[in-house]
């Protein structure tokens, strides 16, 4: 149901417009079994007295509590002070045992809380006007622990009026003590909400959530005030804290959100320490869940006079939750954004896993605590989590002196920053003018520095107008994992971003723009330093040496390329760019591990004093690596950083691409330990041997691998092509006795190794040509064949040459490079066949005799006498003989036929 009761002034009447309730009275507008609870609105515009019992419960067996509200004096003439509520003893309720808590609304102009428990009565006139308006800790606490959340509102006075719109707690406890689960108190404050004294809000039961909400009208200047302060404390048991603030006091620059010598723990598991004492806690568990907590303050205007403090200002103060996140938001126009110090204390800021987030908006000021003002100050205070990570973002705007102009990020004497677990610290700052991006310095005096420690990545982001260093590192920074840095910006909503287009200098004296000194790297430590991001779009320079026991990558994945000009010496070092990587002359690369990829340039690193174990990479254009000792062409994985999730990646060498391949070792073995692909050839050039490690291929265009001997080596399958797939004799750069054919795959070599020509013996007879000649080859290696041997054969011996022996000489080439030895052969030439001879030498034939004895031997039958005619022979003695002798042809077998010429003639 819905119960009304409105008391309105008449005229200027003091005593009108008051509404009084009895302590003995009741106003019920509950539920029955199921339904939420009514609603109740007792309003008086000038006095209430309300001493009795409001109730708007909902349903036994279902639904949400209702709403209720007391309120008084919102109708209060300009200049009269007769206006207030006075609600000592009352008793709400608007419970719900199976929904969500109901809410009592108490809506005077001022109002304060004070410490008691006492109980109201009406005396004398009840309608006597009140000037103040006053609520009881004790009330606060009865109808918390009824289930019903507490909001206390102040309305606008308006123009003259004695009334402020403050809400003040007055050494307050506040105490949720019941198991009616979560409720609020809520403080809404049209100026202020202020603490006096060590007040304390706590929860032992369940989660008690509390809201302090300063210019809630949005009056700005026109209230003079607009603040939140508080110094007492606050133990949530799980329920979240927030607090916002809007100072507009253009004659004290205070705070907008001022936390001094207090206490926020959201955190489970708080135990009252003293019974019966309200409001006085042990903490909370870390291994308990934790609410969140929330600070914001906006300070429009500035004053010129007073020191002023942060908008928000946390001094010697400590917050605490587990599982919740700590977010503040400061913006200043004449002074820092957030502040946070801690002088002589061990205070901290600290969750388990919630995460911190800090975001400070600031300006200038010469009477700024923190002159002359900064967008976030961390002066001695702790900000610690185990498993959260911890954000932490400032911008300095333009203006104040030419010189000195303040931080974006300030970190000094003492303030840290810090996380044991699986944390992160992501630190963004940005000075519009000369500032600092990010100034982690040194303590003054005896204080310690300015640090931060992670027990895995931190990012530091930072930039500034270039006329000075935009990252100072005077005080420690530390990662168990990942150091990333690179150049970022603050946008005026206190968003971070990446400043891709501002270029990185390492190694020299960092005075001008985003540069990281060899004196600033000497006050960092971490495995893996990470320098731009995947998205960074300008060029990075090392301009001065140094080293690092640690990895390194340099990222410009967007654009710009690397340009090494002064020798680095790293324990494993990435190159990844979109550009041109380059080496200056006389600098060298020191590192167990190189990865060098350019997806838009060459990576040209050709210098001999490189000393890098394992290499690897590609290049849109050219790839090209020399190596003072033996190298292995591999795989190596590095570590960089992606931008949109602001987290390390690991990048991973794979195959070689590239248009074109160069890497040499000037000493040791080449081996090889991935693919290599290419569009315009290969050139692999071992000082002493090549190995294949694996069944690694070379494709694409045409390659060489180059080497001192094949011996020892191991080519994994790899083999040359063409006709001459193997060469000798031939150094790189160096003497070399062939040509390298270009068309084909080739592996050649310093080393020759060397090929016998074996010339196979002939014969011959004597007066007579010389045969064909024939020869074998032997000592051919790595599967050559004959291709390529070219030769001339010979031999002194001629046709007409006398039988005997004689050489068979050879002259050889190779085109592979072989050395050739030739073994001769030998040629035996034969004497004359063998002739019939005479028996003697006769004279000239002169006698018709010779020819028939010459001839065939007649056959004839012997008949007639055998002696002849030796007179007609005449002198031929010849004749006369063979007629003697008749010992050829066989006289006996012929027959005289009385002719010239015949037998008979024997």
């Amino acid at each position: 149901g819905r119960v009304r009761l409105h008391a309105t002034a008449v005229g200027g009447e003091p005593n009108t417009g008051a509404i009084a309730v009895a302590s003995g009275s009741r106003i019920s507008a509950d539920a029955t079994v199921v339904g939420n609870g009514g609603d109740i609105r007792v309003m008086a515009e000038r006095t209430l007295r309300a001493y009795g019992t409001l109730t708007a419960k909902g349903g036994a067996w279902g639904g949400n509590g209702g709403f209720m509200e007391a309120s008084g004096g919102y109708a209060v003439p300009a200049g009269d002070n007769n206006g207030g509520i006075d609600l000592t003893g009352i008793r709400t309720d608007a419970s719900a045992p199976y929904g969500k808590a109901g809410e009592w609304i108490i809506d005077p102009f001022d109002v304060t809380i004070v410490n008691g428990a006492a109980s109201g009565s009406l005396t004398g006139n009840p309608f006597v006007p009140l000037g103040t308006s006053t609520i009881q800790d004790g009330d606060i606490n009865a109808a918390l622990n009824s289930g019903t959340s507490v909001r206390i509102t102040t309305g606008d006075p308006g123009v003259g009026s004695p009334f402020l719109g403050d809400i003040v707690m007055d050494d307050v406890q506040i105490e949720y003590s019941a198991a009616k689960g979560p409720v609020t108190l809520q403080l809404d404050a049209h100026r202020s909400v202020r603490g006096n004294g060590a007040s304390v809000i706590a929860s032992i039961g369940d989660p008690l959530n509390v809201v302090f909400n300063a210019d809630v009208n949005g009056g700005g200047a026109a209230t003079g005030g607009g603040q939140v302060s508080y110094s007492g404390d606050i133990f949530t048991n799980g329920g979240n804290v927030t607090m916002n603030g809007s100072w507009a006091n253009a004659s004290n620059g205070m705070c907008s959100v001022c936390l001094t010598f207090a206490t926020i723990d959201t955190r489970t598991g708080n135990q009252q320490f003293i019974p019966g004492t309200p409001g006085v806690y042990t903490g909370g568990s870390d291994a308990g869940t934790g609410g969140n907590v929330s600070l914001r303050g906006i300070s429009t205007l500035g004053d010129t006079v007073n020191a002023s403090n942060g908008a928000v200002y946390i001094f010697n103060s400590v917050i605490s939750t587990a599982t919740g996140n700590i977010t503040m938001f400061g913006s200043h126009a004449n002074g820092s954004g957030v502040q946070i110090q801690n002088f002589g204390f061990s205070d901290t800021i600290s969750t388990t896993s919630g995460n911190v987030s800090i975001t400070g908006i600031g300006s200038y000021t010469a009477n700024s605590t923190e002159a002359p003002g900064h967008g976030v100050v961390i002066n001695g205070e702790t900000i610690r989590t185990v498993d959260g990570n911890i954000t932490v973002t400032g911008r300095r705007l333009a203006g104040g002196p030419a010189v000195g102009d303040g931080d974006g990020v300030l970190i000094l004497d003492g303030g840290l920053l810090q996380t044991t677990g699986n944390g992160d610290i992501r630190v963004t700052g940005q000075s519009d003018g000369n500032g600092a991006g990010i100034n982690v310095a040194l303590g003054a005096a005896t204080l310690p520095d300015g640090a931060i420690e992670s027990n895995r990545n931190v990012v530091l982001r930072a930039v500034n107008n270039g006329s000075t260093d935009a990252l100072v590192i005077a005080g420690t920074v530390e990662a168990a994992n990942v150091l990333a840095l690179r150049p970022g910006g603050v946008d005026l909503a206190g968003n971070p971003f990446d400043r891709t287009d501002v270029p990185i200098f390492l190694g020299g004296a960092a005075a001008t723009g985003f540069g990281v000194s060899a004196a600033e790297f000497g006050n960092m430590a971490a495995p893996t330093y990470v320098v731009g991001s995947n998205t960074h779009a300008a060029n990075i320079t090392v301009q001065a040496p140094f080293a690092l026991p640690a990895a390194l990558t340099l990222q410009n994945g967007g654009g710009g390329g690397i340009r090494l000009a002064a020798p680095v010496s790293v324990t494993q070092l990435g190159l990844l760019s979109a550009g041109d990587i380059t080496q200056a002359v006389g600098t060298s690369i020191t590192a167990n591990a190189l990865l060098a990829r350019s997806t838009g340039g060459n990576v040209l690193l050709g210098q001999p004093g490189n000393n890098v174990a394992v290499v690897g990479g590609g290049a849109a254009g050219r790839f090209e690596y020399v190596d003072a000792n033996a190298l292995t062409l591999g795989s190596p994985t590095v570590v960089g950083m992606d931008a949109a999730s602001n987290l390390p990646q690991a990048v991973t060498g794979g195959a070689v691409n590239a248009g074109q391949a160069f890497v040499r070792a000037l000493t040791g073995d080449l081996s090889l330990a991935t693919d290599v692909a290419t569009t315009g050839g290969a050139d692999l050039v071992a000082a002493a041997r090549f190995q294949n490690l694996g069944a690694y291929g070379i494709t694409g265009a045409p390659w060489r691998v180059w080497a001192d001997t094949w011996v020892g080596e191991t080519r994994g399958g790899l083999f040359g092509s063409g006709l001459l797939p193997n060469y000798y004799s031939c150094a790189y750069l160096g003497l070399c006795t062939v040509t390298v054919s270009p068309t084909d795959n080739h592996f050649v070599y310093a080393q020759q190794p060397t090929a016998t020509v074996q010339i196979a013996n002939a014969f011959r007879p004597g007066a007579t040509g010389n045969p064909q000649f024939t020869y074998s080859l032997t000592g051919l290696i790595l599967g050559d064949t004959s291709a390529g041997f070219a030769g001339v054969l010979s031999t002194p011996a001629l046709p007409s040459s006398p039988p005997g022996s004689y050489p068979i000489n050879g002259t050889f080439t190779s085109a592979a490079g072989y050395a050739v030895n030739v073994v001769p052969g030998t040629l035996t030439v034969a004497g004359m066949p063998d002739l019939l001879k005479p028996d003697i030498v006769r004279e000239n034939p002169s006698t018709w005799l010779y020819d028939r004895n010459i001839g065939p031997v007649p056959i004839c039958l012997a008949t007639g006498p055998l002696g002849g005619d030796s007179a007609a022979q005449g002198g031929d003695v010849l004749a006369r003989e063979w007629s003697r002798v008749r010992s050829r042809p066989n006289i006996t077998s012929c027959i005289d036929t009385e002719r010239r010429n015949g037998c008979g003639d024997f």
